[in-house]
């Protein structure tokens, strides 16, 4: 009887009980050891490191950067130090002044 050694990167995700998105981005980053198969990236997990990730649940998140509030502004938003590339200008008024010809 033949036995799978490795997983998808879909079903080991759901092994280790975290998104698919997060997944991937541990393997772009080396946090999570994979094989690539074909010229369009597929990973294949080995289930020894699946098993040592479940075991060892802080080496995943290791280098994991936490979720901050986020710092950016509404599209609309001017920021009082970049307001002066403008002239003060809004946007609308800035894309209907006269262009010199």
């Amino acid at each position: 009887m033949l036995v799978c050694e490795t997983v998808s990167a879909v079903e080991a995700a759901g092994l280790l009980g975290v998104g698919r998105s997060a997944l991937y981005a541990a393997l772009k980053q080396g946090r999570v050891p994979a094989l690539k198969v074909g010229r369009k990236p597929r990973y294949r997990i080995p289930r020894r490191v699946i098993e040592r990730l479940l075991d060892n649940p802080q080496e995943f998140a290791k280098g994991r950067k936490r979720s901050q509030p986020s710092q950016r502004r509404c599209r609309g938003a001017v920021d009082p130090q970049t307001q002066p590339l403008r002239g003060g200008l809004s946007r609308r008024e800035w894309r209907r002044r006269p262009h010199a010809a």
